[in-house]
């Protein structure tokens, strides 16, 4: 579809030409060198892959030392968490509202809340210096 509009730039009206189209989502985004993911360590949960913290990813996210939580490197781009806003380099620090450090405790604290029949998981996720508190629907991967 094309839109021609006009604008003013430096006193004079100029047409532009704007064609919209629609944005082809990657089926995974990743930010993390292959040589981080650590064997037996990584966890797929809710189309998430989770690493525990290590020095290298607080290297190359520049997480400081006060940064506890578990690291997402991967999110699929049709997962329910992806919908919600997740993305790699967020950190989850809270699952149901209790405190994970590694990524076996978060897909065992979403398997306990799935069993109890909710339809989705309390996430408290921190990006930046910011934390927020993101509901993810189960059974989405």
């Amino acid at each position: 579809m094309h839109n021609g509009r006009a604008v003013l730039l430096g006193g004079r009206e100029v047409r532009l030409s704007v064609e919209v189209g629609e944005l082809e989502e990657t089926p995974q985004l990743a930010a993390v060198d292959p040589e981080d993911d650590l064997p037996g360590q990584s966890e797929d949960v809710l189309g998430m892959t989770l690493l525990p913290l290590s020095a290298n990813l607080r290297e190359q996210f520049s997480f400081g030392d006060d940064v506890s939580g578990v690291v997402i490197t991967g999110v699929l781009g049709d997962s329910a968490a992806f919908e919600r806003g997740i993305r790699p380099g967020d950190i989850i620090v809270e699952v149901g509202q209790e405190e994970v450090s590694t990524p076996a405790e978060v897909a065992s604290k979403v398997r306990a809340i799935e069993q109890l029949g909710r339809k989705s998981v309390l996430l408290l996720v921190q990006r930046g210096g910011d934390l927020r508190l993101v509901a993810v629907r189960l059974g989405e991967g």
